[in-house]
């Protein structure tokens, strides 16, 4: 008997090690276990977690800060993506923990840092907090795009490509005379060199503007450089063996190829290829002749060493040979 055709679960396979209670990740698509996602803030989510989880989060606030270069623009905004509360109160305490333990603005786990301090601010308020508290509500300090006062100058279009529209006059300077002063010492020829002289350019500016501990921000500094080649000891090692040499193997192979002129002797090596004498021979001289009409057709070898000694004695052989062969 033929077997009854089943239709095709379109249910996804649980990974192994998840477990039952799995839960799906709207933005990476795939199912993880609970403690891959934060405690929810939307009433909506009744399983008692967000929608998308701990790294899709993480990722989302580290593309807005790479294009706000700012904490507070970038943490602002994830909220409003994945609705979650923003509480200015609760950033001085994630500046002081990123400090305390010398993290940059742009760690993937600072927005992390930014949720737990946000729940362990409002569990100081009591077992009364409902979850809809917890939820996105625009702020009166507007944080975004909508109240930045356009930066123009001379050129602006050009810099702000390249930079982003992020950076007051002052702090497109300083890129920009940065990246002219890494320019002169190191090449800039290619993508990967124009990416990793940004990124240098970036936290530099980062490290300048910086009030509080810088040694994490040297640190990323310390690690571009050192991906990018362009450490001081990785600038040593490249530019020895034939890099450092280059200039004497050039002036070595002009010496042995070429004549080197005594600087008393000055017309010794003038016409070192004879050209004066082919140019007089055989476009002077005839135009000569065409133009006056003269009859200069003397066209002797300029250098007779090339006729030897036995070519004129087997020339006289052969007269000698003609006028006896004439006369008998």
């Amino acid at each position: 008997m033929p077997k009854a055709l089943r239709k095709k679960s379109l249910k996804q396979a649980i990974p192994e090690g998840v477990g039952t209670s799995a839960i799906y990740c709207r933005k990476c698509m795939e199912l993880k276990k609970p403690t891959d996602f934060f405690k929810a803030a939307d009433p909506l989510d009744t399983n008692g977690y967000f929608s998308i989880c701990k790294d899709c989060a993480s990722k989302i606030y580290v593309d807005h800060y790479l294009f706000e270069k700012n904490l507070e623009n970038a943490i602002y905004k994830t909220c409003r993506v994945i609705n979650l509360k923003y509480d200015d109160a609760v950033m001085s305490a994630v500046k002081t923990h990123l400090e305390t333990q010398g993290k940059t603005d742009d760690d993937p786990t600072t927005f992390g840092i930014y949720k737990s301090r946000l729940a362990a601010s409002d569990s100081k308020g009591g077992s009364n907090i409902v979850v809809a508290d917890m939820t996105f509500a625009e702020s009166n300090n507007n944080y975004g795009d909508d109240d930045k006062e356009e930066v123009i100058f001379e050129g602006a279009e050009s810099v702000k490509e390249f930079w982003g529209d992020n950076f007051s006059v002052e702090e497109y300077r300083f890129l920009e005379k940065t990246l002219a002063q890494w320019r002169q010492s190191y090449s800039c020829n290619n993508e990967a060199e124009r990416f990793y002289l940004k990124q240098i350019c970036l936290k530099l500016l980062e490290l300048e503007q910086s009030d509080g501990k810088k040694d994490g921000i040297l640190k990323s500094v310390q690690q571009l450089l050192k991906d990018s080649a362009l450490t001081p000891a990785q600038q040593t090692a490249s530019s020895s063996g034939k890099g450092a040499d280059t200039i004497g193997a050039m002036i070595k192979l002009i010496e042995e190829t070429t004549p080197a002129e005594y600087y008393k002797d000055k017309p010794l090596f003038k016409d070192f290829d004879n050209i004066g004498a082919y140019i007089e021979k055989h476009i002077t001289r005839p135009l000569k002749n065409f133009v006056t009409g003269s009859r200069d057709f003397n066209i002797a070898p300029e250098d007779d060493s090339e006729y030897t000694e036995y070519d004129v004695v087997e020339e006289e052989v052969i007269q000698n040979d003609q006028k006896e062969s004439d006369l008998s």
